[in-house]
């Protein structure tokens, strides 16, 4: 009769810890959302001074900003140019004319139908700023 208590006991117990870990298998998401809710505020977006477009990952970046220039999230584009490429340097070592980072990224923009006059770009370029530091 002991041993068949303790053996109904021990299944009680797996049966329990299984069901928990169930539980916390499936649930765990919307049981941390739930104790974090706290931590999340939700704004609506509100328009920008300016959309501003970082050097590199051409002309994806670019793109973007031209798609949220078109629906009206700021009035002007800001480029910010990258460093240049090792291969440019060494063209441009050799005389042959490579454009600038901000020169493809100024096309990109009004292809995408950014107005010359909504995109300024930033003349410094981005080594220097990182040896500033």
């Amino acid at each position: 009769m002991l041993n068949k208590l303790r053996n109904s006991h021990r299944l009680q117990c797996v049966g329990v810890l299984l069901a928990g870990m169930l539980l916390v298998g499936f649930a765990h998401v919307p049981i941390l959302r739930e104790i974090a809710s706290f931590l999340i505020i939700e704004d609506s977006l509100e328009t920008a001074a300016a959309i501003v477009v970082l050097g590199g990952q051409s002309p994806f970046r670019e793109m973007e900003a031209a798609r949220l220039f078109a629906e009206r999230w700021a009035p002007k584009v800001i480029v910010i140019p990258g460093a240049l490429w090792e291969e440019q340097q060494a063209l441009s070592a050799l005389g042959i004319r490579v454009p600038e980072s901000w020169e493809i990224s100024r096309e990109v923009l009004m292809r995408e139908g950014v107005p010359a006059l909504a995109i300024w770009v930033v003349k410094d370029d981005a080594e220097s700023n990182r040896a500033n530091r």
